[in-house]
């Protein structure tokens, strides 16, 4: 940890730890458990995301999860997304205000405003992200992605007072965050089995107990 620096919160509630990711750092989880603590998200659902956006094709260490994204000014996606989730630039002022108030002493410990340069703060900015995304939309041009159901404004468990997420939740903000279904014939701009392992079959391989079972469509 930095000098002046404490560790993330402590995570209590087990559907928002992650298991199995061995060769990732201990700190790095522990941010990433945090962050989905903090909006009730699936940790391991917060861990896909970040490989789903090319997150985990940096050599992490417990050293540099605390500095500054080196890709951060290179790794700018055409619609101005950067950072290690590839938060927007239209979205990421309000991103700000959330982390100096949802992360314990923010400015006190690090002494910058939230930067979507730092996984800590990227990792916050996605957690909110995903957790607005399972309400989902009022409307679908489909109902269901993978033969899963959609949520449209109101979720199984509206509340949303734990990260044990049920099968539509976690679909339904999956198709929000990235911003379409991967399934053939519903304009994917990407193939299905891309997103199938990079979002769906992480989430449940990464997961710990009491989350719901595996999701995991045929690929193409």
């Amino acid at each position: 940890l930095p000098p002046g620096v404490s560790p993330p919160p402590v995570v209590t509630d087990v559907n928002c730890k992650i298991c199995n990711a061995p060769g990732l750092p201990a700190g790095l989880i522990a941010i990433l458990e945090a962050a989905g603590q903090a909006y009730n998200v699936p940790g391991s659902l917060v861990l896909s995301f970040l490989n789903n956006e090319g997150g985990l094709n940096v050599p992490w260490t417990d050293t540099n999860i605390w500095q500054r994204w080196s890709l951060c000014d290179t790794n700018i996606s055409p619609s101005g997304a950067r950072g290690p989730f590839q938060i927007l630039d239209a979205t990421w002022p309000g991103h700000q205000d959330d982390v100096k108030k949802d992360y314990p002493n923010f400015e006190a410990q690090f002494g910058r405003s939230p930067d979507r340069c730092y996984l800590l703060e990227s990792a916050y900015a996605a957690a909110q992200l995903i957790y607005t995304g399972h309400y989902g939309a009022p409307s679908y041009p489909y109902a269901a992605c993978f033969g899963v159901n959609l949520n449209t404004g109101t979720p199984s468990d509206p509340s949303k007072s734990s990260c044990n997420w049920t099968q539509e939740d976690v679909m339904t903000a999956s198709r929000q965050y990235l911003g379409y279904c991967a399934e053939a014939g519903k304009s994917s701009p990407y193939p299905a089995g891309t997103y199938n392992r990079d979002v769906l079959g992480d989430f449940s391989s990464w997961a710990c107990t009491g989350t719901p079972g595996p999701i995991v469509p045929p690929g193409p």
